[in-house]
């Protein structure tokens, strides 16, 4: 598991992100804002994983969602759809993810209020070594 580097909940609050040093979220995800909320990433070798948030912390239900995602290292881009797979979280399985320091990883969904959800994150190096995840789920 990787050690995450404290964030105050007042960067969180205040929605202080910035895509190349995301915070920690609370299931061990990088965190970055969107218009219409947060959105946690997870990423682990062969999984995305995002757990959605309004800015107020509130999970979003994610049941009639459907999330897609690309994931970019180097020259090559996957593009991903993400299922629901919990409450207010998303998934998708690829072998060719993996936590590599660098990589550029873009959601975007539309919540069912017709408001549209992006974020995108570029994992950092203290997030990414071999073998190990820059992320957990639960």
């Amino acid at each position: 598991m990787v050690a995450f580097v404290a964030v105050s909940a007042s960067a969180v609050a205040a929605h202080d992100f910035d895509p190349a040093h995301p915070p920690a979220g609370p299931n061990g995800g990088l965190v970055t804002a969107g218009d219409a909320g947060h959105v946690e990433f997870g990423i682990d070798a062969g999984k995305l994983i995002v757990w959605l948030t309004d800015h107020g912390g509130e999970p979003i239900a994610s049941g009639n969602l459907v999330g897609h995602a690309s994931f970019v290292t180097g020259a090559e881009r996957l593009d991903l759809v993400l299922e629901p797979t919990g409450d207010h979280m998303m998934q998708a399985e690829d072998p060719r993810i993996a936590p590599v320091e660098g990589a550029r990883v873009s959601f975007h969904t539309v919540l069912s209020d017709g408001m549209p959800l992006e974020a995108r994150v570029i994992i950092p190096g203290e997030h990414a070594a071999a073998g190990e995840p820059a992320a957990h789920g639960h």
